[in-house]
């Protein structure tokens, strides 16, 4: 009967070891399938972050890519300048004298003298699109024009002369101006732009050319001349 216990017994153990070990390799078989699947997804993103066109930051969407405006170069009046033009009539005390420069800025002054009274005008101002319109033509126009003085101010210097600020002569009005160069055939200009042309009298026949640059104010039909005679 004690035999028969004891049998029991060892049975019994027997049955609870294997029951133990089974749970132990089931365990361990779950772990490792666990962790093949965690590392199969991981490499499954991987493969899909490498082949993903990567995304643009908002500092790279703003930069400009590029255009034709970007290449196009702005057109400059010739290399002869800066250099002064004179608008006069050649008769009375008054003139209007101005520097231009190749990008179309300018500077100047107009004064008229009677007695001591003296009218005058410091100016400044810009031309713009200027483009080329043939070998010896610039167009462009007056975008901008200042007075150093207000218009109507006085003023008197102990030299007993009485200065009265006014608008400029020879560029009011004034929209569209031609530049043109010394290679300008006369026949080709306007008669009223060559009626200002002072400096023409030093030659003893009227060229065929302009022979210096002119500046023509087409709206009121002004000449400005880069002649030594003026």
């Amino acid at each position: 009967m004690m035999k028969n216990k004891v049998s029991v017994i060892i049975l019994s153990i027997a049955v609870g070891a294997s029951l133990l070990l089974a749970g132990c390799d089931s365990r361990k078989t779950e772990e490792v399938s666990s962790g093949t699947q965690s590392d199969s997804a991981s490499v499954g993103s991987a493969q899909i972050e490498t082949t993903q066109k990567p995304e643009q930051t908002p500092e790279q969407a703003k930069e400009p890519q590029g255009s034709e405006s970007d290449t196009e170069s702005k057109t400059s009046l010739p290399d002869d300048l800066p250099m002064k033009f004179t608008f006069s009539s050649g008769a009375g005390a008054w003139s209007t004298s101005l520097i231009l420069d190749r990008d179309g800025s300018f500077h100047g002054i107009y004064k008229d003298a009677d007695m001591y009274e003296i009218s005058i005008c410091i100016f400044s101002g810009q031309f713009n699109q200027i483009e080329k319109v043939n070998e010896y033509t610039y167009s462009m126009k007056l975008a901008d024009l200042k007075y150093k003085y207000k218009v109507g101010k006085k003023w008197k210097k102990s030299s007993g002369e009485i200065y009265t600020a006014t608008d400029v002569y020879g560029l009011e009005k004034g929209k569209t101006f031609y530049l043109y160069t010394p290679q300008a055939p006369r026949k080709k200009l306007s008669k009223e732009f060559l009626s200002w042309d002072t400096g023409k009298y030093i030659f003893k026949k009227e060229p065929k050319k302009l022979k210096y640059y002119g500046l023509y104010n087409k709206k009121m039909g002004y000449g400005f001349f880069n002649s030594p005679n003026m």
